[in-house]
């Protein structure tokens, strides 16, 4: 009994170590008008993390990160509209954001922080043309190394700098597929094809 005890404390120490916090929030117009489709970055103090998402119908957003200081930023058409500092040590719902005079933003107020970071997309499938999920994939350069893994539907998503790297795909710490690649804007890469290992 006390060595299925330690195996538990052992498993779940790990998870918690690793603990996900939630930023939330909700983008309006001086009219208090939601905005929709409205891109939000939370950026690490020190760019070794970059995360973004949208707004949906109704303005309102959520990212998760670890904990940590951040950099939030809101951007419509790469114009950088507002940025506050946040440090995050739990669930943090900010409220309602309101950007004013957006038709009128003054270049000295924009933001080009953001216009080095890229978005490279893909999808991976099987020779019968099915999703892949649970592959890591890696993205690496002799700076940087990132990785993220499919989701159910076979899809990844990395953000990264202009640059020449490496995209790997692994399967059990075995690489089954690999391409160069130039990172020079946002970048799709489609469906790719690979055969993996029953498991």
């Amino acid at each position: 009994m006390k060595t299925i005890k330690q195996n538990l404390i052992l498993a779940i120490l790990p998870t918690i170590s690793v603990a996900q916090i939630e930023i939330s929030g909700k983008i309006v117009d001086k009219n208090n008008v939601p905005l929709q489709m409205t891109e939000v970055y939370l950026t690490a103090s020190d760019n070794t993390s970059l995360k973004n998402t949208y707004t949906n119908e109704d303005g309102f957003f959520a990212i998760t990160e670890q904990k940590g200081k951040f950099d939030l930023e809101v951007v419509k058409d790469e114009k950088v509209l507002l940025k506050k500092k946040l440090i995050l040590n739990e669930n943090v719902n900010i409220g309602t954001l309101v950007l004013n005079n957006i038709e009128n933003i003054s270049q000295e107020k924009i933001s080009i922080s953001k216009e080095s970071w890229y978005v490279i997309k893909g999808r991976i499938i099987d020779k019968n043309n099915q999703p892949l999920p649970s592959l890591k994939i890696k993205l690496t350069s002799t700076t940087s190394s990132k990785k993220v893994y499919s989701n159910d539907l076979g899809e990844f998503e990395l953000i990264e700098k202009k640059g020449n790297y490496t995209l790997k795909i692994q399967q059990n710490s075995k690489t089954i597929f690999k391409r160069k690649i130039v990172v020079e804007g946002n970048l799709l890469l489609g469906d790719i094809s690979i055969e993996v290992n029953k498991m």
